[in-house]
């Protein structure tokens, strides 16, 4: 039964991910024909386009959501594309209440089917983050890395058994990374300023050195 309910809620999710996807594609169509005009100031253009109503940011945030629950939908892009329609600031907002609910909703309700896919071949990851000496810092680290499946770290927060406050404080703290990686990022794309960009992908490389941390910790553990 919770299979069929999670199967179902998926579904549903995925449906209404991707109206509210062309709802805003709609909302925003407007402003995109602005990025063609040529008469128009460069920096009025930027302004005018990363000007946001609350309907745009609640909206918003309802998307990072729902992509964030679904397995293999492209959350980290609508995370980008946040920081290009409102600007670090508010884009960085925006994406840590998506992703923080997400990966809450997706770790506390909807991890039977994620525990099936991560748990039918042996992960090293997964192995070592739930059995690491400081659990708490590895499934951080896990949620701070874009690089890292969100529904691997989810399922080993569920194994974990952290209590419901624990969790949505780690999927808080992890978010606060990412979310900053993906606005500023989106953001400096859309402002042309290509070595805060290359500066935010540098950053992001080497946060997949963070991985060892996770490594050893579990050794240390044993």
């Amino acid at each position: 039964m919770k299979k069929r309910f999670e199967i179902t809620s998926l579904i549903c999710a995925a449906i209404l991910g991707c109206l509210l996807l062309v709802f805003l594609v709609m909302r925003f169509e407007p402003k995109i024909q602005l990025l063609f005009n040529e008469a128009a100031e460069r920096q009025w253009i930027i302004s005018h386009f990363q000007s946001s109503s609350p309907i745009d940011l609640i909206s918003f945030s309802l998307l990072i959501i729902l992509f964030s629950v679904i397995p293999g939908f492209p959350a980290s892009i609508i995370g980008i594309v946040a920081g290009i329609c409102f600007g670090h600031w508010l884009g960085f907002m925006v994406n840590v209440i998506g992703i923080t609910m997400g990966n809450f909703i997706a770790a506390t309700f909807l991890n039977t089917i994620s525990n099936h896919w991560v748990k039918r071949r042996p992960n090293r990851l997964y192995a070592d983050l739930v059995n690491m000496r400081h659990p708490k810092l590895g499934v951080v680290i896990g949620y701070s890395i874009p690089f890292i499946p969100s529904m691997l770290v989810n399922v080993a927060a569920t194994d974990l058994k952290f209590s419901p406050p624990q969790l949505f404080s780690l999927c808080l703290t992890g978010s606060l990374v990412v979310s900053a990686l993906y606005s500023f990022s989106g953001d400096a794309l859309f402002k042309g300023n290509f070595r805060l960009l290359a500066l935010l992908l540098v950053l992001m490389a080497a946060l997949v050195t963070l991985v060892r941390v996770i490594h050893i910790d579990r050794k240390q553990a044993r």
